[in-house]
């Protein structure tokens, strides 16, 4: 069985893993911004929205080129791009809240380029399935591990101590993102779809922000639903190290996998289980079930997370659709706070499984469709 070499498996883990950081640590930075910058909590929240927004649409907006360019040589840059842009922060080199929304948008940007590469890369690798689960599976490891780092720079140097935290790792990530080449990692390229794949991977993407924006609705407010339940502050805290773990867990569990079931029947399978999950944990008042919502919630998000990108790859060997799909969920993640604040503020936490089971509904729709009208078409091709 042939396999991926293992310097083009640390590349495209480390360009993965920076570009999840910014989602993944934000919580850390949020708090920075408004104790120490100072900023309401409304400002902070759209400074992160932009840094999302701007990852998304560098993602997408690359993704049509992405096999045009050396991708190694993108990774690079946009790994510096992103510790630029922190490195003005840290070195106080901007002032006022406008210049630093700018700068922060600046490291979306790089981290949309990272995140569009890595998901280029992988879909051209053996198993992209497997090695899509792994990547996460780290990334989410290390955003655990950064969690008590992050906390440590925060307390210290406030807001500037979280970015030269992302700072010093997208250094690092430079020179390991040369691993990625351009080529595809193994002889065996799925066959390339025709012009209907255009219409797919739209419908496909659809649906990768529908289930993106419902998650983000509910997880943005976790730690407000966890102290509902009566949990502390810091046992909330142990409960987001839970929901890591529980995260890696997910993506560990799609690597090992990999295509053994497929990929349309493991991604309903997990777009269900996921909206049971979140309805768990915003119906209850009781802590365990909580609890029990919570972390299936990160078990079931990564690892439908796995498989939407493996779908995204079958799309198109050169990785156009699995770079277009990262940008997808990184954009509705800067969309789902505002979309479950709204409706937080008029009918309650409860009204957000309505949220879920529409957008449920609509994804798996979406989902069943690409996936078996490209089955079909496959055979047909083949046929």
């Amino acid at each position: 069985m042939s396999r991926d070499p293992a310097r083009f498996v640390v590349a495209t883990c480390a360009a993965n893993g920076l570009a999840f950081i910014i989602p993944n640590t934000s919580p850390f930075v949020i708090g920075g911004l408004i104790d120490g910058f100072p900023m309401s909590e409304v400002q902070a929240g759209l400074i992160l929205t932009a840094e999302l927004l701007a990852m998304g649409a560098a993602a997408i907006g690359v993704a049509p080129f992405i096999r045009m360019v050396s991708q190694r040589n993108l990774a690079a840059v946009a790994a510096l791009l992103t510790a630029a842009a922190n490195a003005l922060v840290v070195l106080k080199l901007l002032d006022g809240y406008i210049a630093l929304a700018s700068a922060r948008i600046v490291a979306g940007v790089g981290a949309g380029l990272l995140l569009a590469v890595a998901n280029a890369a992988i879909a051209a690798s053996v198993s992209p399935s497997r090695l899509y689960g792994f990547a996460l599976m780290v990334g989410w490891f290390v955003a655990a591990a950064l969690g008590p780092v992050m906390a440590k720079a925060v307390a210290y140097s406030s807001f500037s101590g979280a970015y030269a935290v992302w700072m010093i790792l997208a250094l690092l990530t430079a020179p390991l993102v040369l691993g990625i080449q351009r080529k595809p990692a193994c002889g065996e390229a799925a066959p390339l779809l025709p012009i209907s794949a255009v219409g797919l991977g739209t419908v496909h993407l659809a649906g990768i922000v529908l289930v993106g924006v419902a998650m983000m609705a509910y997880f943005a407010f976790v730690e407000r639903f966890s102290q509902q339940v009566g949990f502390t502050l810091q046992q909330t805290g142990l409960l987001f190290a839970a929901i890591s773990i529980s995260g890696a867990l997910g993506a560990g569990l799609a690597s090992l996998h990999g295509d053994r079931f497929g990929l349309l029947t493991p991604l309903l399978i997990g777009t269900v289980v996921h909206a049971a999950a979140i309805s768990i944990a915003v119906g209850t008042d009781n802590k365990w079930l909580f609890v029990l919502g919570a972390t299936l919630e990160g078990v079931s998000y990564m690892y439908l997370l796995s498989y939407q990108f493996a779908m995204a790859a079958t799309l198109d060997v050169s990785g156009r659709w699995a770079a277009a799909a990262g940008g997808a969920m990184i954009g509705s993640t800067g969309v789902g706070p505002y979309v479950g604040g709204a409706i937080i503020a008029s009918y309650g936490a409860s009204a957000l499984t309505w949220l879920i089971v529409v957008t449920t509904v609509m994804g798996l729709a979406a989902f069943s469709w690409v996936g078996r009208t490209r089955q079909r078409t496959v055979l047909t091709s083949v046929g």
